[in-house]
């Protein structure tokens, strides 16, 4: 057996040049580890691109922030007005223009009263470089039918600059089969708020009908448009989306196997994936990178119920899911969206909602790193660093061996065995200098615990 070397890093002491994760995990040829941009935010629930250096992410209390990519500073850009925020309605969907900066253009989806009514609208606002903020241009969508549960929400702009919306049924079982309501569908606009050219229903923005509640939508490389969403006690949905699909809900939840009759009745579509018991699928994103091969061409999908990533492997025309993995399980919480930039990939938690526990650094903006690993040859090459973050000692890499932790008198506080473990938890009632003690080498080794 190897000897466990540790690298002692007391808190406040860390690199500036390579900030310390607080979670990684080792896939088959890649360690991620995840790395925290910033915190302190109030519930966000969408994000998109910035530029190279920043992201724009909405807050459902209403305001839009820039948090820094180098430095994690966060700045206010916008503050929504005339917002209903109740339950799962408030600022939600965010999307730059494609073409942004040089057209400086970020539509959002907002929840409002009318009179007592939750409605939902889309709002176009204009960044101007010379005051550093955005403001308000035009609705261009509104009086869209909305509520505090089931609300949908989500925005995405797809390479055919067509605008998507994704509207839940709002717990009115009758509305996704009803072709005349806008609830329990998912529509598309033109960018200026007119229904989309081509679009299934005369006069009409709606794209596919038998949705319950969409929380994700995205675009793959090969433009099947595809869609996360909660199912009632059971069957959560990965879909991808038709002309005028019909998705089964209420008639139909999860696969078509064993309802038959009904979904021959209604020409439902078959789901790429299910999820029973049901894991809350959020944001979803799609990568198809090079630095993380496991995960190349594959749907990642934020969840909040299950706090965990799910990566979906798409077949080769982007129609089936062939393998569907979890990663960073219990890790963050609950996980709300999953934005994608190239070969880099961030994650945001929605800890402070109703359903959330956060702690004081919640909710927080995450960055995924990778880095390309050779197995154990690997591992034994590297010297493994220990830090303590969060209640917990984190380590660059998997350990295999029993650790001792002792207090300044040399008195066994905790035995831990750690096979092929990354971390364990520290009793809060440590404070100080404690000792960490090797069983297969005997080296002891200090770690200060604030």
């Amino acid at each position: 057996m190897r000897k466990t070397r540790f690298l002692i890093l007391l808190l406040g002491l860390f690199s500036e040049v390579h900030a310390q994760p607080i979670a990684q995990i080792w896939l088959e040829e890649t360690r991620l580890e995840a790395i925290q941009i910033t915190g302190g935010l109030e519930v966000p629930w969408s994000m998109d691109s910035w530029s190279e250096e920043a992201i724009l992410l909405t807050e459902r209390p209403g305001k839009i922030k820039r948090v820094s990519l180098t430095n994690g500073e966060t700045k206010v850009l916008y503050e929504a007005q005339n917002i209903a925020v109740e339950g799962q309605a408030g600022l939600l969907g965010l999307q730059t223009h494609p073409e942004f900066p040089d057209t400086p253009l970020v539509f959002i989806a907002t929840t409002y009263y009318d009179n007592s009514i939750i409605r939902m609208r889309i709002d176009r606002l204009r960044y101007s470089e010379t005051t550093d903020s955005l403001s308000f241009e035009q609705t261009i969508v509104s009086d869209l039918p909305s509520g505090n549960s089931n609300t949908g929400g989500r925005l995405f702009i797809d390479s055919e600059n067509k605008l998507w919306l994704t509207l839940g049924d709002i717990k009115d079982t009758d509305l996704p089969q009803d072709e005349s309501s806008l609830n329990g569908k998912v529509l598309r606009y033109e960018l200026d708020g007119s229904n989309a050219s081509g679009n299934p229903f005369a006069n009409s923005p709606v794209y596919s009908i038998g949705h319950r509640n969409p929380q994700g939508i995205v675009e793959t490389s090969l433009n099947e448009m595809l869609v996360s969403e909660h199912g009632p006690s059971s069957d959560d949905e990965l879909n991808r989306l038709t002309s005028g699909g019909n998705f089964g809900w209420p008639l139909v939840t999860g696969s078509c196997v064993g309802n038959e009759a009904v979904c021959d009745s209604i020409n439902a579509e078959e789901p790429l994936f299910t999820w029973s018991p049901t894991i809350a699928p959020a944001g979803i994103d799609y990568y198809d990178g090079a630095l993380i091969p496991e995960w190349s061409n594959s749907i990642i999908m934020a969840a909040l119920k299950d706090k965990r990533l799910s990566i979906v492997s798409l077949s080769a025309d982007h129609k089936e899911a062939t393998e569907v993995t979890t990663a960073f399980t219990d890790k963050f919480g609950r996980i709300r969206d999953v934005l994608v930039m190239g070969e880099r990939i961030f994650l945001c938690t929605s800890n402070r909602d109703a359903l959330g526990t956060p702690n004081e650094d919640d909710d927080r903006l995450i960055e995924l790193v990778p880095y390309a690993h050779n197995g154990l040859l690997d591992r034994e090459a590297r010297q493994l660093d220990a830090f303590y973050h969060d209640g917990m000692v984190w380590f660059n890499q998997p350990v295999n061996s029993q650790i001792q932790v002792l207090n300044i008198l040399g008195q066994i506080l905790e035995v831990v065995d750690l096979q092929n473990r990354t971390e364990f938890r520290l009793s809060d009632t440590y404070h100080g200098l404690v000792i960490l003690r090797d069983l297969d080498s005997n080296d002891t080794k200090k770690l200060f615990i604030p």
